[in-house]
């Protein structure tokens, strides 16, 4: 016992510095800039190390730790280190499969077994900043499908962090049709609270109290109906745009936070005091829906909602660790801490500022994109 506390001593000790205790592997890279927002903490000067895809110091701890004779330090003097985006809502390699217009009910459909890792917007992801990304269905089937959690890299490898992060349902209008049932959102409401037999065992998995239902609806009237589902979703998440904050005490009462649709700079005063409200009562993140607009538009939407009045710590969680947290990864992304991936956004200013440039992002502790010299 003589020997075992001071080794307890010196591994939280590491940890408070920002390194991993007892750390014997040495950085396949380290970054260092002027200022390092790790997003779940203060910003502090140093940098960020990454040995094996993982970050194993952060701060000034990172400067100090060892460097393999093959690794790389890279330098970016004025920067912000920053986690990797999170899009909490995307169709990038999806998009052919993203809806299917015969049947309204898409239960075993699987994002993660339709993805084309292939697909060219995933070198537009990395451009942009984007690390992880929420692949889902569309919202023309009441149930469109499972949605998915997932990493792409170049060359097309992937790593699916979560294959089946939540149900996709939608009360968009987009979902009913006259030549198939159901044709109403009351309809939709109906079968979905009394199944028939087979779509009650089909939908059995998603009553579990801890499954999640991901949400699509957008009229002030539309945003109410996920409320009254008595049977799906232990927990309810809202996919949604500045007209769900009309009915912001309904959603309140179910939701367990809001995917935010692309904020518009356009948007009117009405509307931002909607975003306004909308973020101050939940937590948020926001969604791309690239390649339907380009996955530069998360940012847009986050200057959007600073100038919405959101705070802008608040605006940063939601571009990361949020996103991370409303899609359950945020064990393993969303933040610049240790043990988490290896997954850095540098940026020439705050991230939440349209001015400020990517200038590399970094996915798994490989450098994935860097902005093309002046």
């Amino acid at each position: 016992m003589r020997v075992a506390v001071p080794c307890v001593l010196f591994a939280a000790a590491a940890v408070a510095a920002g390194q991993a205790p007892g750390a014997a592997s040495a950085a396949d890279l380290v970054l260092v800039a002027a200022r390092v927002a790790p997003v779940d903490g203060p910003a502090v000067d140093g940098g960020v190390a990454i040995a094996d895809g993982r970050i194993v110091a952060v701060g000034p701890a990172a400067l100090a730790h060892p460097l393999k004779p093959t690794g790389t330090k890279l330098e970016f003097p004025g920067a912000t280190l920053f986690p990797g985006l999170v899009d909490a809502g995307s169709y990038v390699g999806v998009r052919r499969e993203r809806d299917e217009t015969t049947t309204a009910f898409e239960v075993e459909t699987r994002m993660a077994d339709a993805l084309d890792p292939f697909h060219p917007g995933f070198a537009r992801n990395r451009a942009a900043g984007v690390t992880t990304l929420h692949a889902t269905p569309g919202d023309r089937s009441v149930i469109g499908g499972r949605t998915a959690v997932l990493k792409v890299a170049p060359g097309g490898a992937r790593r699916v962090l979560r294959a089946d992060a939540g149900l996709k349902a939608s009360f968009v209008q987009a979902a009913y049709s006259d030549d198939r049932a159901p044709t109403s959102v009351q309809g939709a409401l109906d079968l979905l609270n009394r199944p028939t037999p087979d779509l009650a065992e089909r939908l059995k998995p998603w009553t579990d109290p801890t499954s999640t239902l991901f949400v699509a609806a957008r009229s002030e009237r539309d945003v109410r109906a996920p409320g009254r589902l008595s049977r799906l979703g232990g927990r309810k998440i809202l996919m949604t745009g500045p007209a769900a904050g009309e009915a912001l005490d309904d959603v309140a009462a179910y939701a367990a936070g809001v995917v935010l649709d692309p904020l518009p700079p356009s948007l009117a005063p009405y509307e931002r005091r909607r975003v306004a409200d909308l973020c101050a009562r939940l937590p948020f993140a926001f969604a791309s829906y690239a390649p339907l607009d380009p996955p530069t538009v998360l940012r847009i939407s986050a200057a959007t909602a600073v100038a919405c009045g959101v705070p802008e710590d608040r605006v940063e969680r939601a571009l990361t660790l949020g996103a991370a947290t409303l899609l359950g990864v945020e064990k393993q992304v969303g933040s610049l801490a240790v043990g988490k991936d290896g997954d850095v956004c540098v940026f020439s200013g705050p991230p939440c500022d349209p001015r400020s440039r990517l200038l590399a992002t970094v996915q798994d502790g490989r450098v994935v994109w860097r902005a093309p010299a002046d």
